[in-house]
């Protein structure tokens, strides 16, 4: 049975915890939210879809936090709507 996960900035470049915060830091504000099927590694599964976003340096970090995190439940409700059509 496949697993998936969802993770709210781009892979491969951004695994891991803290990534938001090492986007900012990387001056990648164009994001994607993830989500891919989980294998032994961290974030190192193969992506099944993404979902554009883009942090905003302006903001604070728990804007953008918010913003990401948006970003991935929209993710989440689109692929669990396309697979249950």
């Amino acid at each position: 049975v496949p697993i998936f996960n969802i993770h709210v900035s781009s892979l491969p470049e951004f695994p891991g915890l803290g990534t938001i915060e090492k986007s900012i830091n990387a001056k990648a504000f164009n994001q994607y939210a993830c989500l891919h099927k989980i294998d032994e590694g961290i974030d190192t599964g193969e992506v099944i879809v993404k979902k554009k976003y883009l942090l905003n340096p302006k903001l604070s970090y728990k804007c953008n936090e918010d913003i990401a995190y948006m970003a991935g439940v929209n993710l989440a409700i689109s692929f669990l709507k396309s697979t249950h059509e």
